[in-house]
């Protein structure tokens, strides 16, 4: 897959304890869209837009869900309160999860799973770190890079990215439409 789409690529996607989702992927700028310009405008105009910036390559969105009553939202590891003022920020992310789940191809760079999928972002620290620490503690024969490898392969298959991000894009547009109905005050969810 050389082709990228709309400024979207090296999408990967979990869900994690059975109730958490989690979807991470590299904003970019091409001939198709300026979405990384898009989402630093958004930043702007976000309450405390620059805590959400990913420290290691602002590029990089890494967005956590927890669907539910008490449920809440995390982008690059910071909460983001389901306020008002936050409305630009989780549309964004919204349209955006909603794009990846209707692309027929997903973008994935060669030797990205290898480079900075481990060293940029939170998804690939923490997954590398702990594959790390299994490989010490159980003495698997496998290597922790060939171990890392095949985990980070399963979650950036297309079919599971699409399905996660269309179940992340439909809770983000439930929180919009709670906002706009006043069901949360400015309060962390």
């Amino acid at each position: 897959m050389t082709v990228n789409f709309t400024g979207i690529k090296n999408v990967g996607y979990e869900r994690f304890a059975d109730r958490y989702r989690r979807i991470q992927f590299q904003l970019t700028n091409d001939e198709d869209g300026n979405d990384y310009d898009k989402y630093e405008k958004v930043l702007a105009r976000t309450d405390r837009g620059d805590r959400y910036k990913n420290q290691n390559g602002p590029e990089f969105v890494y967005i956590e869900v927890e669907p539910g009553d008490k449920g809440y939202i995390r982008v690059n590891g910071k909460s983001l309160p389901a306020w008002k003022e936050n409305i630009p920020l989780i549309k964004f992310l919204a349209k955006v999860t909603d794009r990846i789940s209707k692309k027929r191809e997903l973008d994935l760079d060669k030797g990205y799973i290898e480079g900075d999928l481990k060293e940029k972002t939170v998804f690939g620290k923490d997954y590398y770190y702990a594959t790390q620490l299994s490989h010490d503690v159980f003495k698997t024969p496998d290597s922790p890079d060939e171990c890392f490898k095949e985990m980070m392969e399963e979650k950036h298959k297309p079919d599971v990215v699409k399905d996660g991000a269309r179940k992340v894009s439909y809770f983000l547009s439930g929180v919009i439409y709670n906002i706009h109905n006043m069901k949360y005050k400015k309060e962390v969810i």
